[in-house]
């Protein structure tokens, strides 16, 4: 069937596409995430966030009201979250133009036989769109939709950005991850649905909604929710939520391989939450319970991060509508995000992640206090994100020439260290000797003077040129110390994605 002109929009995005950062050429890699045990650690994150993401803070305004939300506030009726990125909706009638035959009928179109089309010119605010859910009449005999975005150097639709087969059911919901890069800087986007099947009524579609999706990997704030129950808010980030509350978001699970949760806040009582998909009632795909504090109170003082093993996530890919379930407990709830399967590592970084908890290392204390702080994007900062996809990449002497950068760092409180671990990066394998060649880990003490705690390097943990690895070291009769300093020696490129520091055994 012959189309009607029409002009379209460049389609020149994917979701949310993972930086990889690296100062030669094209840096990248796909890899799994950190252990996949329980992890409790605490977490003081003064880090700026992505927009999927959400600065975590443990103290101030956020905090006192957590202190505030026990016995009596828990009795009150919570209002709803503050709504998460809003649906665009679009009516199915309002369509711009249309292969022959299609019609605006009342409060829906018809005429929808195979190869029919209709076009939208959608508002698509600042972006990160990237699931449509197309709802229609339940006379339908179905088909296959496509959704696409206009290319005015191709001849037909241009750019095909999700298709999902559809019955009488009444909704189809699909991911569009190619839509993601659409926003309202371009003006109204030229979106294009098709249908393909048998017969003259394949879909009797009554609107289109477009949802935001954020990246499962992301840390994300949990007042993003697009719709939820029982949900209180608390600010711009936190939330508070209860046995029988649940929220769901939209998220891209990409190619999969996601086994852990991390949720970081406030936990009070015998805490149980599930996980699912499409629904609250939908497929169940993880589970978590723990003990939090016995109040307020004694929730935990400093931010905190807990992680949990949902191995039936390992299956879920693509854009996907997850949903928290609580089943009982209290949580001021500031980030979530899903971790890939475990590293891999030596055997001292697996026993120090499986039995000790990681120490917080406060964001705004970092600094190299001597050498180069690092490439663009790739400061020593990043060596405590706990994200293994950023890295401290600098220059550090020379082939000729052995030199130290020094990077100094605090704790919020003082405290022993058990061990630690140092991550290689993303591309140590394409750029082989960029594995320090020594460190020293001290501690000042309460003389101002620096304590030697460990001193190694790469050849004395056999570190390979290898992405995305562990290696721990056990340390033994450390003193507490507030003020941490890490020095590291080396003769040209240097980087490592994160210095990990261990604390009191589980």
């Amino acid at each position: 069937m012959k189309k009607k002109a029409l002009s379209y929009l460049l389609c020149t995005a994917m979701v949310f596409s993972m930086a990889a950062c690296g100062n030669d050429s094209t840096d990248g890699g796909d890899s799994s995430q950190s252990d996949s045990s329980v992890e409790e650690s605490t977490e003081e994150s003064t880090e700026e966030s992505s927009e999927e993401s959400v600065e975590d803070s443990a103290e101030g305004e956020d905090q006192g009201e957590a202190d505030g939300a026990g016995d009596d506030q828990q009795e009150e009726t919570p209002e709803p979250v503050a709504e998460g990125p809003a649906a665009v909706k679009v009516e199915a009638e309002s369509f711009e133009l249309s292969s022959d035959g299609v019609a605006a009928d009342g409060d829906h179109i018809s005429g929808l036989n195979t190869k029919a089309w209709a076009m939208y010119n959608v508002e698509l605010a600042d972006g990160g769109y990237g699931q449509i859910s197309i709802h229609y009449g339940e006379d339908s005999t179905g088909g296959t939709v496509r959704l696409w975005i206009g290319d005015e150097d191709y001849e037909e639709f241009g750019t095909n950005v999700g298709e999902a087969e559809f019955d009488a059911s009444g909704v189809v919901t699909f991911g569009v991850p190619g839509l993601s890069g659409q926003n309202g800087d371009m003006g109204p986007v030229s979106l294009v649905l098709e249908w393909e099947g048998e017969g003259d009524n394949l879909m009797t579609p009554d609107y289109f909604e477009l949802y935001k999706v954020g990246e499962a990997k992301a840390k994300t704030s949990p007042a993003k929710s697009f719709e939820s129950e029982g949900i209180e808010d608390r600010g711009e980030t936190h939330v508070y939520a209860k046995a029988g509350s649940t929220a769901g978001y939209k998220m891209n699970f990409g190619e999969g391989n996601y086994t852990d949760l991390k949720m970081t806040g406030d936990f009070v009582g015998e805490c149980e939450l599930e996980v699912h998909l499409d629904s609250a009632d939908g497929p169940l795909v993880g589970s978590a319970s723990f003990t939090g504090g016995t109040d307020w109170n004694d929730a935990v003082i400093e931010t905190n991060t807990m992680k949990f093993v949902m191995s039936d996530l390992a299956g879920v890919t693509g854009v996907q509508t997850v949903y928290f379930v609580f089943k009982g407990g209290d949580y001021n709830w500031s980030s979530f995000c899903f971790a890939e399967a475990a590293l891999t590592g030596n055997d001292d970084a697996k026993n120090l992640n499986e039995g000790y908890n990681t120490v917080t290392v406060l964001a705004d204390t970092v600094a190299v206090t001597e050498g180069f702080e690092g490439f663009g994007g790739e400061g020593a900062v990043n060596l405590f994100d706990d994200d293994i996809y950023t890295k401290y990449c600098c220059g550090i002497g020379s082939a000729e020439a052995e030199a130290t950068a020094e990077i100094t760092f605090s704790l919020s409180e003082a405290t022993a260290l058990t061990g630690y671990a140092v991550y290689t990066a993303n591309d140590n394998k394409d750029y082989p000797d960029r594995n320090p060649i020594g460190w020293v880990l001290s501690g000042k003490d309460e003389n101002g003077e620096w304590v030697e705690i460990d001193a190694s390097g790469r050849d004395d943990i056999a570190m390979e040129d290898v992405n995305y690895t562990a290696y721990g070291r056990f340390v033994e009769g450390a003193a507490a110390y507030t003020e941490y300093k890490f020095a590291i020696t080396h003769n040209g490129t240097m980087q490592i994605s994160e210095l990990v520091l261990f604390g009191a055994a589980r």
